[in-house]
């Protein structure tokens, strides 16, 4: 049974909330995880402007949504069951905060989606030695206990991906204690993306530590007074101020995030 549509409440209103809603949601699922839109539909298989606010309304301003296909596979990519995605969405057409929302648990792909064994470190760890080789990509073994193993969440991954378990609250809302966050080296940065940057400066002694790692956005490439491209980086740390980085500099290693789990 349902009541009486009132005018404030008519089917017409009632379908825009519900659109908006999960549009909301498809976008707190790319930023939960690290991604933009157009990360989360190349992650799907999509193309990556399916998810554009301009693919968003008809030519007359309508709302339009996305087809059950591509809903299934966005979900599959973001690793989110179409069950806590409906109540979610309903969260949102109630009016509940998207931060009231999103404690609540997202389920992980179950292990038997395929996802290929990773190493996997605590994000406090980082800075131990040993662990990246010069080119910053990880190279201790499992077995002398500087990396753990786990099934990644995510079922397509590069050779040298590798996850970090965040033990620490220094980047919340972005990015919450306990998440997993897949680093993906080979996979090119680009404006806007979330990124482990490795400090300036590395050590080049045998058994000594790097200093740790940041997490950060990558912002605007700005050009300087003789045209030189400089990158521009903001950590996600309250406070924090934006860090230029300068050009063609090997010491600065920024390594995108392409998942993440609550």
């Amino acid at each position: 049974m349902t009541g009486p549509v009132t005018s404030g409440d008519a089917p017409d209103s009632r379908y825009r909330r519900r659109a908006g809603a999960m549009w909301d949601m498809i976008d707190l699922m790319a930023a939960e995880r690290g991604l933009s839109v157009s990360g989360l539909a190349r992650a799907a298989g999509l193309d990556p402007t399916a998810l554009n606010p301009s693919k968003r309304r008809t030519a007359d301003g309508r709302m339009r949504l996305p087809r059950m296909e591509t809903l299934l596979h966005l979900l599959d990519a973001a690793g989110v069951s179409f069950s806590d995605f409906a109540g979610l969405t309903e969260g949102l057409t109630g009016g509940k905060k998207a931060g009231a929302i999103l404690r609540r648990p997202v389920s992980a792909p179950a292990a038997e989606a395929g996802g290929a064994l990773l190493r996997v470190i605590r994000f406090s760890r980082l800075g131990l030695p040993d662990l990246f080789d010069r080119a910053f990509l990880p190279t201790g073994r499992v077995a002398d206990r500087q990396w753990g193993e786990i099934r990644s969440p995510v079922t397509l991954t590069g050779p040298h991906d590798y996850a970090i378990r965040l033990d620490s609250d220094a980047f919340e809302p972005v990015f919450r204690r306990g998440c997993l966050l897949i680093v993906s080296p080979d996979v090119p940065v680009r404006e806007g993306d979330r990124i482990l940057l490795h400090a300036p400066e590395r050590s080049g002694a045998p058994g000594q530590a790097f200093p740790p790692p940041v997490l950060a956005v990558m912002a605007d490439r700005t050009v300087t007074d003789r045209g030189v491209g400089e990158r521009m980086v903001r950590p996600l740390v309250a406070g924090a101020e934006a860090v230029v980085l300068p050009p063609h500099d090997d010491r600065v290693v920024a390594q995108r995030i392409t998942a993440t789990t609550l």
